[in-house]
């Protein structure tokens, strides 16, 4: 990649020449393998993306300075997800859930919907409650699933669907769900719902009496600017289109995508979060597997994203995508291999 270059009004979609060294080819041939096999272990590998998942809210959100108490999430063990909408109360568990579980504590969240995680531990049983985190699930799985039905028609036409206006709303409107619901409000007037300004809906200049309100945020510690809210809706309409046009690979036009949705933070809350989200939507449309940030990487992947912004210098957050993406799908193989040996050893039995 070339040198990095500091300037404002360089648009990073215009100028494919910056990433003429950048190959993904080892990462394309194993993403190529993943998809030719994953039909023979396709239980097996809904196991693990289920635990992935997970994962990655764990990780996500320790990155955002929130503690959900997992730890270091193992793919490997038994990991059981009870996902439910509704408020989890004491009695519904005693109904619904096995004995064997230990909900003592579950009802201090009677109030809001939760995720209740069962982790299994040395043949015991640990139950963690997360009241905050149903949402951040709910938006992964809407992203993903949407990612699944574009890989679909991509394979069936060739093209792949092009991103749209209202989805990425829809997107942070999942991860928000609870706190929308709130803190919205009931208009006198006609009766309509208020919803908090920025949340669910992109940031725009509100006006009160004919007296304009700006709705923007800041960001610490960085030297570029956000989008004013009188321009966060062109911004992203401008960036939604190039990303739709361009013809750089799918893991770039990804990348590039989620850092410009950082620099211009089109909600008040939640646009790391929600770039994450769609980053790995972005990369899912195509077959590539997801990736998952680790908490302890935080600093240098606030670094790195940030320096993709203010310099246009790529280098560092590039680094760390191939990496993670070659660990995720060096896992998928390894699971799939697996399989491969134990069907070829059964076969030979059998003979």
């Amino acid at each position: 990649m070339e040198e990095s270059i500091k300037s404002d009004n360089f648009d990073i979609w215009e100028h494919p020449e910056i990433f003429q060294d950048v190959n993904f080819d080892k990462i394309i041939e194993k993403v190529i393998y993943i998809n030719k096999n994953l039909h023979l272990c396709d239980r097996t590998i809904r196991e693990l993306n289920r635990r992935i998942d997970l994962d990655y809210i764990n990780c996500s959100e320790l990155i955002e300075g929130h503690d959900l108490g997992l730890g270091e999430v193992d793919l490997d063990k038994d990991i059981k997800i009870l996902y439910r909408k509704e408020p989890i109360t004491k009695d519904l568990l005693d109904d619904k859930l096995d004995d064997l579980y230990d909900f003592r504590n579950c009802y201090q969240c009677e109030d809001k919907p939760s995720l209740v995680i069962v982790q299994k531990f040395n043949n015991e049983y640990k139950t963690l409650v997360f009241n905050n985190s149903i949402d951040h699930l709910e938006a992964v799985n809407f992203a993903l699933k949407r990612a699944r039905e574009d890989k679909v028609k991509w394979i069936s036409s060739g093209e792949s669907p092009k991103i749209d206006y209202d989805f990425i709303e829809n997107v942070h409107h999942k991860l928000f769900d609870y706190f929308i619901k709130l803190n919205s409000k009931i208009n006198p007037k006609d009766g309509s719902i208020l919803t908090p300004y920025g949340y669910g809906k992109y940031r725009e200049t509100v006006y009160k009496n004919n007296i304009p309100y700006k709705v923007n945020v800041d960001v610490e510690g960085v030297d570029w600017k956000t989008a004013d809210s009188d321009n966060v809706r062109a911004e992203m309409n401008e960036l939604i289109d190039k990303y739709n046009t361009s013809k750089l690979p799918p893991i770039l036009k990804a990348l590039i995508f989620k850092t410009e949705l950082i620099r211009i933070q089109p909600f008040r809350d939640g646009n790391k979060r929600t770039s994450r989200i769609l980053f790995n939507y972005l990369l899912v449309r195509y077959g590539i597997p997801t990736i998952t940030i680790r908490g302890n990487q935080k600093e240098n992947y606030f670094k790195a994203v940030d320096r993709a912004i203010s310099k246009r210098d790529f280098n560092p957050i590039l680094k760390m995508i191939k990496k993670a993406l070659d660990a995720r799908c060096d896992k998928y193989i390894e699971i799939i291999n697996n399989h491969k040996t134990k069907q070829y050893v059964n076969n030979e039995n059998i003979k």
